[in-house]
């Protein structure tokens, strides 16, 4: 399975701030899509337990995060989740997943400007 990810405009960026956001922006519109190479590939791939062939996922979903890498006290580096307004979570239909009127929680100025990462599961 592959996944891609398009949007609907670029992410705001400037030379002096780097990426920036406020919370009353919307996100682009991001829509994730799976593609499946071959459907006859699924079917030849066995459980290594059983030998049964393994059936095409059902039910399949996406959630976007919005993250900055945070370093705590004892040196450790950590994914914090800077929180998304609207619906981070979609079913996968017809192979592809839209999510649109999404809205950052914070500003970008409350993290200091920090770098951050919209990342999916």
């Amino acid at each position: 399975m592959r996944t891609s990810v398009d949007t609907s405009k670029p992410f705001l960026y400037d030379e002096k701030l780097g990426l920036y956001w406020h919370k009353s922006w919307n996100i682009p519109t991001m829509t994730i899509t799976v593609n499946v190479q071959s459907i006859t590939i699924f079917f030849k791939i066995r459980d290594k337990r059983t030998q049964k062939q393994m059936r095409l996922p059902e039910g399949l979903s996406a959630q976007l995060y919005a993250v900055k890498l945070t370093k705590l006290k004892d040196g450790k580096e950590v994914l914090q989740d800077l929180g998304l307004r609207g619906i981070p979570y979609k079913h996968i239909e017809q192979n592809a997943a839209e999510f649109a009127g999404l809205k950052f929680i914070t500003t970008s100025y409350y993290h200091e400007v920090f770098a951050y990462q919209i990342i999916f599961h």
